[in-house]
């Protein structure tokens, strides 16, 4: 926990999901895009979602977050579990 407070908290971060991904919510279907924009909450130690979408350049100049606050979630796991092997 210690890495994660001194690298994203309170500062803005995206995660990379890896591909889109389709979500249920009460029957309906949603495809989420593949980068998730998450900014911290004033005054809390907390964040919350304002955006996804495909495009990571214009995502991290919008919100000004620098490439190393991009975190990989998802398939990329599995992929580099594959390879420690």
């Amino acid at each position: 926990m210690e890495n994660w407070d001194r690298l994203i908290r309170h500062k803005p971060y995206i995660t990379d999901l890896g591909k889109n991904c389709t979500m249920e919510f009460h029957m309906i279907h949603a495809v989420v895009g593949r980068y998730i924009v998450w900014l911290p909450m004033a005054g809390t130690d907390r964040h919350f979602i304002a955006e996804e979408g495909n495009d990571l350049e214009e995502l991290m100049k919008k919100y000004d977050i620098p490439f190393e606050h991009i975190q990989r979630l998802g398939p990329f796991m599995e992929e580099e579990t594959e390879n420690d092997q």
